[in-house]
């Protein structure tokens, strides 16, 4: 209810809560979890920061999978984050997280191409950067 009526501060504070509460009901891997992707996207607007926090944890989680699922997943908080961290004149910040990821996961063909696919860059790109 809070989100629909666009109480920002109540919504943080329900997930701050929902996340704090790890020991009992599974905490940010539980019931936080679930409502992660919606507080973040609505909260981006008035609290950025916040947001990018949800959504750089949620790259992180995803990380530790080395499935084709998992890189889609990472591409898609991404780009989320791209024009938030853009009107917060914050650009260079991305630039520098997808180069981190990117040597981190060098080893990941499959999530290469959706990095680059991020990035702008065609296919055949692809194939001369990987030579």
């Amino acid at each position: 209810m809070a989100i629909a009526d666009k109480r920002h501060e109540d919504v943080l504070k329900k997930y701050d809560r929902m996340s704090a509460d790890k020991g009992r009901h599974g905490g940010y891997g539980g019931y936080g979890r679930d409502y992660a992707d919606e507080v973040a996207e609505a909260v981006a607007k008035t609290h950025p920061d916040r947001s990018l926090e949800i959504y750089r944890q949620r790259v992180n989680d995803s990380l530790g999978s080395a499935s084709l699922s998992a890189y889609e997943t990472v591409g898609a908080y991404l780009r989320k984050m791209r024009p938030i961290l853009k009107s917060l004149t914050r650009e260079k910040e991305w630039n520098q997280l997808v180069t981190d990821i990117r040597l981190r996961h060098r080893n990941r063909p499959h999530f290469i191409e959706i990095l680059d696919t991020l990035e702008g860059k065609s296919i055949i790109q692809t194939q001369r950067d990987r030579r």
